[in-house]
């Protein structure tokens, strides 16, 4: 900056420099004629002389600057910073150029300034002070600022679209990037017989990760198994992660049996345990594949199908992979179907409860019946409950539906059944997180006039391994109002003993697998005596399910259980036939059983299907 000065100062001599000019005059023109300011100052920072310009920004007359210090004119602050740049070239001797400071105007206002300081030598070439020039720089800065703006804006707004088509997690597209992504994958074939495969895949056991080591551990086990997939997937191919636990693999191939071969690979890698942290953890995956051209060659509707075969692959067990099949796209329009009507029957309380005893093995008496539901479809007929109980609980219906099936037990028990059987209705696993559950219930309690001491709710192990904590609590809140709770299906579990000391469980239902068996098994036998004798020990009640024959119920009321269910000692039933029911029970067994008989309505079918 101080060359360009230094020639706009000759310039400037060369245009004023007249014979009858004094210098003195002359010089004052040059430095006058200046594009910005100019002033010097002793070491102390006093000014010995300035130009116009930077007299019209301190607002003073020339002269009357003179012996007035950068911090008579200036804001502390701007001042010291001032001070420590001239003190600088003062005690090195070196000019400091190109300094970009904010100058303030006489009127008040703020402005960008250019300033270059060297150092002002006498005769001698000591330096006494500085010489300083500086010009207005507020339009180039405002050009700046504005590109810098816009900079920021433009990386803005490549991150926002790297963030939208990108997961955060893994780095790895996302679904909105998927569909663009796989269309070019199809419109590049670079052989004419080559085809591709779009592979849905679902991490099996997610959740137990998060739950037993948590999130950040399911988090470093994502971007794993997303490392994993990316060395699986070739130069052209990709991987995508679409939700929580899943991913999508597009891969490329001229023989199926290739394919197949490395999808068996991929399943194989699972089979072993992953480290992560100091944790081994043990997962699985599920694939469900569509390739082109037999399932289409859209690449929705690829990605819809492979979702469908994923479907199909977790019904029929972990670490597998299902290709697809057009009935599959049948089952999920069905399905689809299904759960909009289901939706219907459940807001027009058309889902309803049918009751099956839990019998006395030594009296033969009725202590408590099971609520379990049933739906007459209006075109097709009675809908298993094992296939609505599965869409309520995906869709988030079942605690409406349970809610429902209550309040209409309640009162059909109260109307159709003389003294004061216990319900038992069961609670599925989601419901166990939902800390308004206990409300829900008693409020349908108060509603029905129904003691809550003749409740009793059945959960199974999952419905607490997610959290056991607020399980606890949530089975606290009901306990203390009389509620009673029953562990269903006890002894195909985990830590099935583990939950028996932590929570307040007044019963426990012997899982029919081992009823059914113990006759023929003698391992069956021995487990249904360690429950029997573990209940004993903690004062719990044992109530045998699935008992279908006299014999299971001999046998059971030997070793000493009280209590059994099952189609032998009677099937479910609506609540107008329970009082002809136990009118016939009572003419048929009165008195202490010498033998336990089966009832009008009992005989041997299929195992029930709960209301979960």
């Amino acid at each position: 900056m101080w060359a360009e000065y230094k020639a706009e100062i000759r310039d400037s001599w060369r245009i004023l420099l007249k014979p009858d000019l004094p210098s003195e005059l002359m010089l004052s023109t040059v430095l006058n004629a200046l594009p910005g300011g100019l002033f010097w100052q002793d070491r102390d920072s006093r000014i010995l002389g300035c130009n116009l310009q930077f007299a019209d920004d301190a607002g003073a007359d020339p002269i009357d600057l003179i012996g007035k210090t950068i911090f008579d004119l200036r804001p502390s602050a701007m001042a010291d910073a001032y001070r420590a740049d001239d003190l600088e070239v003062i005690n090195t001797g070196r000019p400091k150029l190109a300094i970009e400071e904010p100058l303030l105007l006489s009127n008040g206002s703020i402005t960008w300034i250019e300033t270059d300081t060297v150092p002002l030598r006498d005769a001698a070439g000591e330096i006494v002070g500085v010489l300083g020039t500086y010009r207005d720089i507020s339009e180039r800065r405002r050009i700046d600022d504005e590109r810098f703006r816009l900079a920021i804006e433009l990386a803005a707004v490549r991150r926002a679209a790297m963030t939208s088509m990108h997961d955060a997690l893994t780095g790895l597209p996302n679904r909105h990037s998927l569909k663009e992504k796989l269309r070019n994958l199809l419109a590049t074939s670079i052989k004419p017989e080559e085809r591709c495969a779009v592979v849905a895949i679902d991490l099996d056991r997610l959740k137990t990760v998060n739950d037993l080591y948590g999130e950040a551990v399911g988090d470093e086990l994502l971007r794993n198994v997303a490392g994993i997939l990316s060395d699986l997937a070739g130069a052209r191919e990709f991987v995508a992660r679409v939700g929580g636990d899943e991913f999508v693999l597009a891969l490329t191939f001229e023989s199926e049996a290739v394919v197949y071969r490395r999808l068996g690979d991929l399943i194989s890698i699972f089979e072993r345990p992953l480290m992560l942290a100091e944790h081994q953890v043990a997962i699985s995956v599920s694939l469900g594949v569509a390739t082109t051209p037999a399932d289409g060659a859209d690449p929705d509707l690829l990605v819809l199908r492979a979702d469908m075969a994923l479907n199909s692959a977790k019904a029929q067990g972990c670490g597998r992979a299902v290709r697809f099949e057009p009935e599959m796209e049948r089952d999920a329009r069905d399905r689809a179907l299904l759960e909009r009507d289901l939706k219907i029957a459940i807001r027009a309380d058309e889902i309803v409860p049918h009751f099956q005893p839990i019998i006395d093995l030594r009296t033969g008496s009725v202590v408590c019946y099971e609520i379990l539901a049933r739906w007459s479809h209006d075109e097709r007929g009675q809908i298993p409950p094992q296939r609505f109980i599965k869409i309520a609980t995906d869709t988030g219906l079942i605690g409406a539906l349970t809610i429902n099936l209550l309040r209409r037990a309640c009162r059909e028990i109260a109307m159709h059944c003389s003294g004061a059987p216990r319900i038992a209705i069961n609670i599925a696993p989601v419901q166990l997180r939902d800390v308004t559950l206990p409300q829900k219930l008693l409020k349908v309690l108060s509603d029905c006039q129904f003691p809550p001491e003749r409740l009793e709710i059945e959960i199974t192990e999952d419905a607490i391994v997610s959290d056991v904590t607020m399980a606890k609590n949530i089975l606290g809140s009901l306990k203390s109002v009389g509620v009673r709770v029953a562990l269903d299906d006890f002894g195909i579990g985990y830590s099935s003993l583990q939950y028996l000391s932590e929570l307040p469980f007044d019963a426990l239902k012997i899982d029919q697998s081992f009823v059914k068996s113990m006759t023929d098994s003698t391992n069956a036998l021995m487990i249904v005596k360690s429950i029997l004798q573990i209940a004993k020990n903690l004062d719990l009640e044992v109530i045998a399910e699935g008992i279908e024959t006299q014999e299971q119920a001999l046998l059971l009321r030997t070793l000493g259980c009280e209590l059994g269910q099952g189609f032998y000692l009677g099937r479910p039933s609506p609540a107008f036939s329970i009082a002809n029911n136990r009118d016939a029970e009572e003419m048929e067994n009165s008195g202490p059983l010498a033998t336990i008989a089966p009832c009008s309505t009992r005989r041997t079918a299929s195992p029930k299907v709960r209301s979960r």
